[in-house]
């Protein structure tokens, strides 16, 4: 039985130290790089409700700027 608890400890601690060691010799993860930076987009505001669009997605009406084509048929508020 002392034969047997011995060689079950003994496997235990060799089988650490061998996951030491692969952990060890490893090489390190590799770290993501950073995601760029997108440029600050202009925001404007609904003439009618207020809300703010990008300029890119708004729609342009009497020159004033509506968050959808809806807002824009209704007009200024």
């Amino acid at each position: 039985m002392k034969f047997l608890l011995l060689t079950v400890v003994l496997w235990v601690a060799w089988s650490l130290w061998r996951n030491q060691q692969r952990r060890d010799a490893a090489p390190p993860p590799r770290r993501a790089q950073p995601a760029q930076a997108l440029p600050p987009v202009q925001m404007v505001p609904c003439a009618h409700c207020g809300m703010h669009v990008p300029q890119s997605e708004a729609v342009q009406s009497d020159g004033r700027s509506y968050c959808s084509s809806a807002h824009a048929r209704l007009g200024p508020a």
